[in-house]
C-alpha cells in the first residue's frame, strides 16, 4: 500500500478533480433551486397582497354603490392605489366595476361583474 501512495503518478488527481465539479454542479443547481422558489414567493406574495387591497377597495366602492353615490375614484392604501370606475348596465341589475391597481413596481387590471339584486359578485376577470 505504502508503495501505491509513494509511487501514484498522478492517478489521484483526475479523480480529484471529477469529485470537485460534481460537488460544484450539484452546490450551483442547489442554489439555482433555491433562488427559484424564493422568487416564486415573492411573486405569489405580492399576487394575494394585490388582491387583498381589491377586496378592501370592493368593500368601500359596494358601500358607495348602495348609497348611490360618485361612482368612480381612487382607493388608497400604504402598499398602492386602486383607481375605480363603476359601468351601469341598461338594466341595472349588473355593473361591471373596472379596477386598476398600481403599486410601487406592478400594474393589476381587473374587472368584477356585481349584481345590485342579489348583492353579490356575480364574475372575477383578471
Amino acid at each position: 500500500m505504502k508503495s501505491l501512495i509513494s509511487n501514484e503518478k498522478g492517478v489521484l488527481l483526475p479523480y480529484t478533480i471529477l469529485l470537485f465539479t460534481v460537488v460544484c454542479t450539484a452546490a450551483m443547481f442547489g442554489t439555482g433551486i433555491f433562488v427559484s422558489k424564493q422568487k416564486t414567493a415573492l411573486f405569489l406574495t405580492d399576487y394575494y397582497e394585490t388582491k387583498v387591497i381589491e377586496f378592501m377597495a370592493l368593500q368601500e366602492i359596494f358601500v358607495l354603490l348602495e348609497n348611490g353615490e360618485e361612482i368612480s375614484g381612487i382607493y388608497r392604501t400604504d402598499r398602492g392605489d386602486v383607481t375605480y370606475k363603476v359601468i351601469p348596465d341598461e338594466t341595472e341589475e349588473l355593473v361591471a366595476i373596472h379596477l386598476k391597481t398600481a403599486k410601487a413596481e406592478t400594474r393589476f387590471s381587473t374587472r368584477v361583474i356585481y349584481s345590485m339584486a342579489d348583492r353579490q359578485i356575480v364574475r372575477w376577470i383578471e
